[in-house]
C-alpha cells in the first residue's frame, strides 16, 4: 500500500476518534450541575399581651347590715344577672335597700377565637377607710364570661363577669354607715 493511502486511512481514523472524543466530552460537560447558596431570614412575631379593663366595678349595691358575735348574712349575687338573694342569720342581717351590679372586665387585644382561663379572685375584705375598728364583710368572688362563654370572638374580644357573696362579720362590732371597699385581682389566661 502506499504511503498516500495509509496516511487517509490514518488520518479518517484519526478524525473518527477526535469526533468521537469530542461527542463523548460534550455529553460529559452537560453532566455538569451549577450550585448557588445564599442565606436568607426566617422570623416571627410573638404577641402574648391583652388588654383587660374594668367597664363596670362590682357593687353589692346598698344594705342595711348587723353583725353579731354568733353568725353571720350572706348576700350571694348572681354574676350574670345581677339578682341578688339573702340568706340571713339567725342574729345577723342583711337588708337589701338598692340591688347591686355585677362587675365587667372587657378583653381585648387576645388572639381570635381563642379559650381563655378565667381564675376566680380570692376573697377579699371590705372596709370602711372613714373609720375604724367596726365590722368589716368578705366578698367571695366568682367570675365568668358573658352568658358563659370563655372563648374570645374573631376579634379577639371577651366580656367577664363578676359576681359572688357578701359576708358580714361575726363580730360585736356594729358596721357605720359609708362605702365599704376592697381590692382583688382579676386573672385570665390562655
Amino acid at each position: 500500500m502506499s504511503n498516500f493511502k495509509q496516511s487517509r486511512i490514518w488520518t479518517a481514523a484519526v478524525g473518527g476518534a477526535m469526533a468521537v472524543a469530542m461527542v463523548f466530552g460534550a455529553s460529559q460537560a452537560m453532566a455538569v450541575v451549577a450550585t448557588q447558596s445564599a442565606n436568607y431570614t426566617v422570623s416571627v412575631v410573638v404577641d402574648n399581651a391583652f388588654t383587660m379593663t374594668e367597664t363596670t366595678a362590682v357593687s353589692f349595691g346598698t344594705v342595711s347590715a348587723l353583725a353579731t358575735a354568733s353568725d353571720s348574712s350572706v348576700l350571694t349575687m348572681n354574676g350574670q344577672t345581677g339578682v341578688g338573694v339573702v340568706t340571713n342569720g339567725a342574729t345577723s342581717r342583711l337588708i337589701v335597700i338598692a340591688a347591686g351590679t355585677p362587675g365587667v372586665v372587657t378583653i381585648t387585644g387576645a388572639p381570635p377565637s381563642t379559650a381563655m382561663t378565667i381564675g376566680d379572685p380570692a376573697a377579699v375584705s371590705l372596709g370602711n377607710p372613714a373609720t375604724s375598728g367596726e365590722a368589716t364583710f368578705t366578698a367571695d368572688l366568682t367570675a365568668t364570661g358573658l352568658a358563659f362563654v370563655t372563648t374570645t370572638n374573631g376579634a379577639g374580644e371577651m366580656v367577664i363577669r363578676i359576681g359572688g357573696t357578701l359576708t358580714t362579720e361575726i363580730t360585736a362590732n356594729l358596721y357605720t354607715d359609708g362605702t365599704y371597699t376592697g381590692t382583688y385581682v382579676m386573672t385570665v389566661s390562655y
